[in-house]
């Protein structure tokens, strides 16, 4: 469920990142063109699209982070199990 959970933000972010690319553009165009308008109207677009930015950011990094920590559990409990089993000198 993580795995598809992490693909699904990745896509959303590669939109994320690309439609913010296309309003920096516009941006730029509005200053050079002096527009105003336009400019306030792809500020504020750029202002609005940055939240969902970084909870999309956020949620992938921790996502990978919960992921490692599952694969490092699911590891140490498999060496125990193949491994260590017998090799325990005491028990708590």
């Amino acid at each position: 469920m993580c795995l598809i959970s992490s693909y699904g933000f990745m896509i959303l972010r590669t939109w994320l990142t690309i439609y913010i690319s296309e309003v920096n553009g516009s941006l730029v165009k509005a200053i050079i063109k002096m527009d105003l308008q336009h400019f306030i109207v792809n500020l504020t677009t750029l202002f609005l699209v940055s939240f969902p930015s970084a909870v999309v950011n956020s949620s992938i990094e921790y996502i990978n982070k919960m992921l490692s920590a599952f694969l490092r559990e699911n590891l140490t409990k498999h060496l125990h199990e193949k491994f260590i089993n017998k090799m325990c000198f005491y028990q708590v």
